[in-house]
């Protein structure tokens, strides 16, 4: 459940960074020929912009392959989690089953030889 939850939400993370990536490809060139412009104008300036810019996109993809990589480490323990939740539960039924199968049989058993000792003796009938 919690796997699906955020697949879904991945994929709705997606869907809005493809319909938002024109815009903000728009914006980026015209942010970059601004700073080229300026960068014309002022020795020095550009080599600094553009550094900053690179690394400023670096530690943004850096964040979200961490972030991603959070989110596969939580849906990992907890499917880890789910799976060893429903062993145990299992394991608590199986033992359960074991157990109230033993203790029938031994009542059965103990019914029979009471049933054979507490009643009368069982003549057969036989017919001529």
């Amino acid at each position: 459940d919690a796997a699906a939850r955020l697949l879904q939400q991945q994929q709705q993370q997606q869907r809005q960074r493809r319909e938002n990536a024109p815009l903000a490809s728009w914006f980026r060139r015209i942010e970059r020929a601004v700073a080229l412009f300026i960068a014309s104008l002022v020795p020095g300036f550009g080599e600094r912009q553009i550094a900053a810019r690179d690394a400023a996109e670096a530690a943004r993809r850096r964040e979200e392959r961490e972030r991603q990589q959070q989110e596969e480490e939580r849906a990992r323990r907890e499917e880890a989690e789910r799976r060893d939740a429903e062993a145990a539960d299992e394991e608590g039924r199986r033992r359960e089953g074991d157990g109230a199968g033993q203790g029938q049989g031994l009542t059965r058993a103990a019914e029979q030889s009471e049933g054979d000792a507490g009643g009368p003796p069982q003549i057969p009938v036989v017919e001529v």
